[in-house]
């Protein structure tokens, strides 16, 4: 009883430390979005530049999507490894990297709905308990 107190204070460790992340990244997008708008009540700016970088900061919001996906996938990668995980696939979007006969090989993946995925093959049990950190 005790062991599963302390497994779930650790889980929520880790949800509030998502959170803790997501706020942070909220906040971090709303000072960007903040400033475009203050910006916008200079004057002698043109339409046209004005424009160009809310372009930029549309593409810059999708850059750091696409970096988060590939650190939260990359976290599972090392995380499994460091308990002793196998890896078996890591993919990005539809560029997959899965491993067929002892030798990793590249393939095109798409999967409906998921931005991102790594897939590990989990060890022998330890003591009739699957390992795992944090």
């Amino acid at each position: 009883m005790h062991n599963s107190k302390k497994a779930q204070n650790t889980e929520n460790k880790g949800q509030w430390i998502s959170i803790l992340m997501y706020m942070l990244i909220g906040a971090a997008c709303g000072v960007v979005i903040l400033m475009y708008l203050d910006r916008q009540d200079q004057t002698g700016i043109s339409i046209a530049v004005n424009f160009i970088s809310f372009l930029l900061m549309i593409i810059g919001m999708y850059m750091v999507m696409i970096i988060q996906i590939i650190i939260h996938e990359a976290g599972h990668l090392i995380f499994g490894l460091m308990t002793g995980y196998r890896f078996s696939s890591f993919r990005i979007f539809n560029l997959m990297w899965v491993k067929l006969d002892g030798r990793v090989q590249f393939k095109k993946l798409n999967i409906a709905g998921t931005g991102g995925q790594c897939l590990m093959i989990p060890p022998d049990l330890k003591d009739g308990k699957m390992p795992w950190m944090l």
